[in-house]
């Protein structure tokens, strides 16, 4: 909840502290995600507790980044058999793959 205590950030300082546009900010409002506060016809504000609560709740844990599952059915190349790296012939032309396209 905001208070008139709170410090109150243009939709644009927001965006270029967030890194995105001022549309992208306006959605979130609109959304529910960030709380505006509407002065005038056309100026708005951002509480800066509201946006202190939305990176909070969109902040990203790096443990649950990633999958470990999926980590551990990645191969590295030096597993990928030999018959596999070689060069493939069709139409009487040498196709080079790159290692990363034998991956299964």
């Amino acid at each position: 909840m905001t208070s008139i205590k709170d410090k109150y950030l243009t939709m644009t300082a927001v965006a270029e502290m967030l890194g995105c546009t001022e549309r992208h900010i306006s959605d979130l409002i609109i959304e529910g995600e960030l709380i505006g506060l509407k002065i005038g016809s056309r100026a708005v504000r951002i509480s800066e507790q509201s946006l202190t609560d939305f990176i909070k709740r969109h902040t990203i844990n790096p443990d649950d980044l990633f999958d470990p599952d999926i980590e551990k059915q990645k191969q590295p190349i030096a597993s990928i058999p030999k018959q596999q790296q070689s060069p493939e012939q069709k139409n009487g032309q040498t196709i080079a793959r790159s290692s990363w396209m034998l991956r299964r």
